[in-house]
């Protein structure tokens, strides 16, 4: 280079493309030449949950009402397995709490399953899809129901509301999503015809619970109306239940963060789960290396100080609001994300 200055740009070239060759033979995919050698000075990498450290097959696990909890059988998106009480496999025409959850997640839903060969493929979220799969296995029909309005459920205002009548002339508006966010919108709890005062607290501690079964919790409402007001759903419902959802990690990805640890790179991860949810997948990643995983929610980065972000020397245990679904992340040092 001393002698043919010339040359030191077709050199780095060479050099790079034949990282970027030697990455493409561990199915690592590079769009810039340049990226191979930032590469070289990663410490930290920051990923996203669902589908890239998990396997994005949602499966429904438990079904909680005001006086009940229900197990559910199956894994992913085959409608196959029971649905059971305390005292065996139940019917949903005998249980109202039970089929009033079904109700709201199937008809509040943008999901389709479809069968080839005894094989089932979703069309959609697989959150929709797990919820779908919910109402196949207890012989829920959705076709009967007809939509006159609807707020698209958005990462914002984190549910969706669908307005819908049964067939029988009467209207609902049936809301599913974050259930810190359902409560708020919530009076009452039971069903439209058998209800009584919303218990915070406790539903609070069943979120808390199911989290930390590491269990992915959405809630369920419905209340009595005929149309929506642009993206406000209104007040007064009445919270119907909740659905605890599973989605396990990606063996490979917990491989991957070990090599990681290895090689001095950190790994943190980003989800808009609830809290609790989070720190049990990163527990089961293994993101706190045998050691306590510190973890912290959207609403708290958000209110940090730079003295409190600077590098990771603080520790972002020092307040916790307890904020059932708030956004939330785990790992070594893990950042919530708006």
């Amino acid at each position: 280079m001393g002698a043919v200055p010339e040359g030191l740009p077709a050199i780095l070239s060479i050099t790079l493309a034949r990282g970027v060759q030697r990455m493409a033979g561990r199915n690592a995919i590079t769009r810039k030449l340049n990226s191979i050698e930032t590469l070289g000075s990663v410490s930290v990498i920051c990923s996203d949950k669902t589908g890239t450290l998990t396997k994005n097959e949602m499966t429904v696990r438990c079904v909680a009402t005001p006086g009940q909890r229900y197990e559910v059988e199956g894994q992913g998106y085959a409608p196959e397995g029971s649905i059971t009480d305390d005292d065996g496999e139940v019917d949903l025409d005998e249980h109202a709490d039970l089929r009033a959850v079904v109700e709201t997640m199937a008809v509040a839903n943008e999901a389709e399953l479809t069968e080839d060969d005894g094989e089932w493929t979703l069309v959609g979220e697989p959150t929709d899809g797990a919820l779908i799969t919910l109402a196949k296995k207890a012989s829920f029909v959705t076709s009967g129901y007809e939509r006159s309005d609807e707020i698209p459920f958005n990462s914002d205002n984190k549910f969706m509301a669908v307005v819908a009548g049964n067939g029988d002339g009467t209207k609902c508006v049936h809301l599913k999503g974050a259930p810190g966010r359902v409560l708020e919108l919530c009076s009452t709890q039971g069903t439209l015809e058998d209800n009584e005062e919303l218990d915070r607290d406790m539903w609070e501690e069943l979120i808390d619970e199911l989290s930390g079964e590491g269990l992915r919790v959405l809630a369920a409402a419905v209340r009595e109306g005929d149309s929506l007001d642009g993206d406000d759903p209104g007040d007064g419902f009445t919270l119907v239940g909740m659905v605890g959802i599973v989605n396990p990690p990606r063996p490979e990805a917990i491989e991957s963060i070990e090599d990681c640890r290895r090689a001095g790179i950190r790994v943190k991860m980003i989800t808009g789960d609830h809290i609790g949810t989070a720190e049990a997948i990163g527990r089961e990643l293994g993101l706190g290396d045998g050691e306590e995983l510190r973890s912290i929610t959207g609403s708290e980065l958000e209110n940090a100080s730079d003295e409190e972000l600077e590098g990771d020397r603080a520790d972002p245990r020092r307040v916790r609001p307890h904020l059932p679904g708030a956004q939330a992340a785990a790992g070594e040092v893990a950042a919530g994300a708006r």
